[in-house]
């Protein structure tokens, strides 16, 4: 897709004025973008755009942090499975969740921290008595920054709410 079919594309979506999401939840502004953007859900390693721009989406109104990027695998020490199950908490939805912030050289409450391994140029994860659960390779994030958010087209969605919820 080239800039100016982005460009007309996101000038028609501007021109329908407001959106209702297709989906509920936190992805769901972002779902609710690539659909009218005419896009595939994808979770590549590559930006959404044409492989040239990445799409980040957000509420305005949200509390929440951006998600620029995902390691899936090979940074594990642990199943994630095994890391909810262990560290987890129940969410507003009843559910087993861990979704959090986690900081260098400061514990959050479920015992978690990051480790800053200069010597090697990792960040490890780790809980309260020092057990390895994850480790990212610098040069590797660095890299995926480079690679997937050389170029972010960063949208702030509007909500409205009615008697059933989000529209």
């Amino acid at each position: 897709m080239t800039l100016r079919e982005i460009e007309r594309r996101l000038r028609a979506l501007k021109a329908m004025g407001y959106i209702p999401t297709i989906r509920h939840g936190s992805t769901g502004v972002g779902h609710t973008f690539e659909q009218r953007m005419g896009l595939s859900e994808t979770n590549i390693p590559v930006p959404d755009l044409g492989g040239r721009v990445e799409i980040r989406t957000t509420r305005r109104d949200s509390d929440s942090l951006v998600t620029l990027f995902c390691f899936n695998r090979g940074v594990w020490h642990i199943s994630q499975r095994e890391l909810i199950e262990r560290y987890g908490y129940i969410d507003d939805s009843g559910r087993k969740a861990l979704k959090n912030t986690v900081y260098a050289g400061r514990q959050i409450s479920q015992g978690l921290s990051l480790l800053i391994d200069d010597l090697n140029n990792k960040v490890n994860l780790i809980d309260n008595n020092e057990n390895l659960l994850a480790t990212w390779d610098v040069f590797v994030m660095v890299g995926k920054l480079m690679s997937k958010l050389s170029r972010v087209l960063f949208v702030i969605a509007e909500r409205r709410l009615n008697a059933d919820g989000e529209r």
